[in-house]
């Protein structure tokens, strides 16, 4: 599955880093079934939101929402977007 993601987690396309070098096997709570591998952040956020895709979504609207105009939206790279 590694070799299949490069390395790189299946949200946000990092390579994790620093203290936490390993990425994370996600898996529904409900089902156990096994969906890909996440950094450590983007596995705890989606654990920290109930694996709710609806609360997702509107954390999603609301940052966009709020966003400073002078800062621009940063988005994950192409890599990370295209396998959703």
């Amino acid at each position: 599955m590694s070799d299949t993601q490069e390395g790189r987690c299946a949200v946000c396309a990092r390579v994790p880093s620093g203290t936490r070098t390993r990425l994370c096997v996600d898996h529904c709570h409900t089902t156990g079934r096994i969906r890909q591998l996440l950094c450590n952040r983007c596995n705890m956020a989606i654990g920290l939101l109930d694996e709710n895709p609806v609360t997702l979504a509107s954390l999603a609207r609301y940052l966009a929402k709020h966003a400073e105009p002078s800062a621009p939206m940063r988005h994950a790279p192409e890599r990370a977007r295209s396998r959703a």
